[in-house]
């Protein structure tokens, strides 16, 4: 993104680069881009007040409007919904995930293969895509960010919850429950996320089916 807004500022194109942050702590290069591009930088900082309004940055779009953008998986789901309520142009909303982001913080789970024969721990830094490989399942990806959906797997039953972390599946696609990417989406005792409900109850655990 960083290189994308160089170059547009070199061409003298119409622009905005717009970055948002929980503070300025954790907001690398924001001097610099600062100074490179002056007034087409919009900055928005939740601890000084200026939260990114979603709303209103979409609505600012107009049919012929190209949005790039890249962060955390919950900020992209509001984006595209957004971009998609107002029947905006699909193909004109791009996006580079970060993979790793999701609504809850990650947890050690199990995955379950009936068909194989397989019961896999997953632990919080491993893909369960990663943890099928080294026990030997053929699985199908490409990407392994979420986008292609090419790793999906057929939920077939669940003790616990699932965080999607995926920007392949629809909003009702998720809720339905019944597949995943498995590249990045992860399976977490308690849909609240919250640490003591997760260490009460114990890992959580996934069946599934692979294609």
């Amino acid at each position: 993104m960083i290189n994308m807004a160089r170059v547009l500022r070199n061409l003298n194109a119409d622009y905005t680069l717009v970055y948002a942050g929980r503070s300025r702590a954790v907001m690398a290069y924001l001097t610099e881009l600062q100074e490179l591009h002056g007034q087409n930088l919009v900055v928005h900082i939740d601890g000084e007040g200026s939260p990114l309004d979603v709303n209103a940055l979409v609505a600012s779009a107009t049919e012929d409007t190209e949005l790039y953008m890249c962060g955390p998986i919950r900020l992209m789901d509001e984006v595209r919904r957004t971009w998609t309520e107002r029947g905006l142009s699909y193909p004109n909303l791009r996006y580079e995930t970060f993979g790793n982001s999701g609504w809850h913080d990650p947890e050690e789970f199990i995955v379950k293969i009936p068909s194989l024969g397989l019961e896999v721990p997953v632990g919080k830094s491993r893909s369960m895509l990663e943890a099928l490989e080294d026990a030997g399942a053929d699985m199908m990806f490409d990407c392994r960010k979420g986008e292609c959906g090419l790793c999906e797997v057929r939920i077939l039953g669940l003790q616990g919850a699932i965080d999607h972390r995926d920007v392949f599946y629809s909003a009702r696609q998720k809720n339905a429950t019944e597949k995943m990417a498995c590249c990045v989406s992860r399976a977490v005792t308690s849909p609240t996320g919250l640490a003591a409900e997760a260490s009460a109850a114990g890992p959580a655990v996934v069946t599934i089916e692979v294609s």
